[in-house]
C-alpha cells in the first residue's frame, strides 16, 4: 500500500490515508495500525483531516467520505467538483476546512470551502490557470497559504475574494 497523508490529532490517535481506499488509524503514536477502510471504495485517498477520536475525513478522485464513529460506518460526500483529482482536504475546526487540487486533464487548480463540517463546499474562485494544487495551510478561516506545481505559492487574506501569487525564485523542476 502506498499512503498520500497522515494527520494526528494528538501525540497518540492519528490516521492515514492512502491507495485502494486504504484508511487505518493508530491509538498509540502509530506503533500499531488498524484498518478503518470499509467505505467501499477502491479511490486513492490523497487526504485525510482528523476533528475527533470518531469524526474523520478522507478526499481522493472527486468525493469525500466521513464518519462520526471513528471509521465504523463512513457517509460518501459529493462535493460539486466535476472530474477532479482531490489532492488534500484541511480542517481548521468541525466546520470549516478546504479542499485543493486541480480540474480534470487541464489541471487548472481549485480551493472549495465547507463551513459545515464536510456536508456542502463552495467554490472559493481560484484564479490561476494550469496550477495544480497540492496543499493548503491556513492562519484563520480567511486567511490562507495554498501550494502547487511550477513553484506556485498563493495566498488570499479575504477568503478568496482576491489571490496573490509570490515568486520564490524557485526554479520549475522535480526533486530527486
Amino acid at each position: 500500500a502506498a499512503f498520500s497523508d497522515v494527520a494526528f490529532l494528538n501525540p497518540q490517535f492519528g490516521v492515514t490515508s492512502g491507495n485502494n481506499g486504504g484508511i487505518f488509524k493508530t491509538t498509540d503514536g502509530g506503533t500499531n495500525w488498524i484498518n478503518i477502510g470499509t467505505t467501499g471504495s477502491t479511490a486513492g485517498f490523497n487526504g485525510v483531516a482528523v476533528i475527533d477520536t470518531n469524526t474523520i475525513l478522507v478526499a481522493g478522485s472527486n468525493v469525500v467520505y466521513k464518519t462520526t464513529n471513528g471509521g465504523t460506518n463512513w457517509n460518501q460526500i459529493n462535493p460539486g467538483i466535476p472530474a477532479s483529482p482531490i489532492s488534500r482536504i484541511r480542517m481548521l475546526n468541525a466546520n470549516t476546512g478546504y479542499l485543493i487540487g486541480a480540474s480534470g486533464v487541464s489541471g487548472i487548480g481549485f480551493v472549495y470551502k465547507t463551513t459545515d463540517g464536510g456536508l456542502t463546499w463552495t467554490n472559493q474562485n481560484f484564479p490561476f490557470s494550469n496550477n495544480m494544487l497540492y496543499d493548503v495551510a491556513f492562519r484563520n478561516d480567511t486567511d490562507y497559504v495554498v501550494v502547487g506545481a511550477g513553484g506556485g505559492v498563493f495566498r488570499t487574506s479575504n477568503d478568496g475574494a482576491s489571490w496573490i501569487q509570490y515568486n520564490l525564485g524557485l526554479p520549475n523542476a522535480g526533486v530527486s
